[in-house]
């Protein structure tokens, strides 16, 4: 099952900063990441999951397998001086069937890109529930039929079909993630820096508006960097 039984015995605290910053960089992905994480998710093996497990049940104050919004904001603002609304907005990406309550499978596509390794495996796994007709490729009418409506699939080609000839192969979808992987990996060492950077700023939530204005600055940054690293192996 999703959701093992809790350990009443451990009262150890779970949500760490990692947790924290995979959650608000998790509401910062575009909609296509956002679902292939979510895809991911349900590919992840039981060792994987019980991974970020303890974190969930510590959300989940109430006890009753899901999160609410009022227990996410509680907690972010307790333990990270969260401000409210930023704790709305990781709550409204998370919550994708907008049934005002985070599930487990929910909260592990936040974990995926920087809690649980991204290994072959995990890819290929997720690749094939896009690749409908099973033929090694990925087409923008799948890509469509997969993220609905709302997802502008002519956009995702552009950022993930990098020979441009007009489907999604299996390297270009690894590829196309790693590249999101690294690109995490280097803000979570600015964070580092950052953190260190703020330990004297006079108060908790002085230091987290601060330290979300430099996050965002970075990641615009290392965004920027990313593609244009991108451009350039594809010239």
């Amino acid at each position: 099952e999703w959701l093992p039984r809790r350990n009443k015995a451990d009262r150890t605290t779970k949500i760490d900063d990692g947790i924290a910053q995979a959650l608000m960089g998790f509401a910062r992905e575009s909609k296509f990441r956002r679902c292939v994480m979510q895809l991911m998710a349900w590919s992840l093996t039981a060792e994987e999951r019980a991974e970020v497990r303890d974190a969930f049940l510590e959300l989940d104050t109430h006890k009753v397998g899901t999160v609410r919004l009022s227990e996410l904001r509680q907690v972010l603002e307790s333990k990270f001086h969260l401000p409210e609304d930023k704790a709305g907005e990781i709550f409204k990406a998370l919550d994708t069937n907008n049934d005002d309550e985070i599930n487990y499978s929910e909260f592990l596509a936040a974990m995926v890109s920087s809690r649980i390794t991204l290994h072959d495996d995990l890819l290929k796994a997720t690749f094939k529930r896009f690749d409908l007709g099973n033929d090694g490729y990925i087409w923008p009418k799948e890509l469509q039929q997969v993220l609905g409506e709302d997802v502008d699939v002519q956009d995702v080609m552009k950022q993930v079909d990098s020979n441009n000839d007009g489907k999604i192969s299996t390297d270009e979808f690894i590829a196309y993630l790693r590249n999101g992987e690294a690109a995490g990996e280097t803000l979570e060492c600015v964070s580092m820096v950052i953190d260190k950077e703020l330990q004297d700023v006079a108060t908790p939530p002085m230091r987290m508006r601060k330290r979300d204005k430099l996050m965002q600055f970075a990641q615009n940054v290392v965004g920027t960097l990313s593609r244009g690293f991108g451009d350039r192996a594809d010239d």
